[in-house]
């Protein structure tokens, strides 16, 4: 529990605690560790991790978008660039692993057939450049 300082009413934290009314030299709030985890609802390193590797695959899926979106823009028609499959296969390991970590039999098994279908297309892609040759 806080400690209650006789001074100003205001509450003296733990050390983990952010320390009330401590700023850096550009006026912001100090936030250390703990408030980090807080923030992400975890309770320890090994998680925020976890929820990194879930947060980095999810940016990952989500750029897959952009570089369709782009590679279209540019030929003024729809495309999917390789890139889009490999930013889709990248991503939806990622979140494979952070789904087993989390033990969610739903989002296990929807990333277990979007991985399979990802490498499935780069697979084709590569049949196909090396029929080319």
């Amino acid at each position: 529990m806080a400690d209650q300082t006789a001074k100003d009413g205001k509450h003296r934290r733990r050390n983990t605690d952010r320390i009330a009314g401590a700023k850096n030299p550009t006026g912001a709030d100090i936030v250390n560790g703990d408030d980090i985890l807080r923030f992400l609802n975890v309770t320890n390193w090994g998680e925020f991790w976890w929820v990194i590797v879930g947060l980095t695959g999810q940016l990952m899926f989500t750029g897959r978008f952009l570089v369709q979106w782009l590679a279209s823009e540019r030929v003024h028609k729809s495309v999917v660039p390789v890139a889009f499959w490999w930013f889709s296969i990248g991503g939806g390991v990622m979140l494979l692993l952070y789904s087993i970590w989390r033990k969610d039999p739903v989002f296990i098994l929807g990333q277990s057939l979007g991985v399979f279908i990802y490498s499935r297309n780069l697979w084709l892609i590569r049949q196909e450049k090396r029929g080319m040759r």
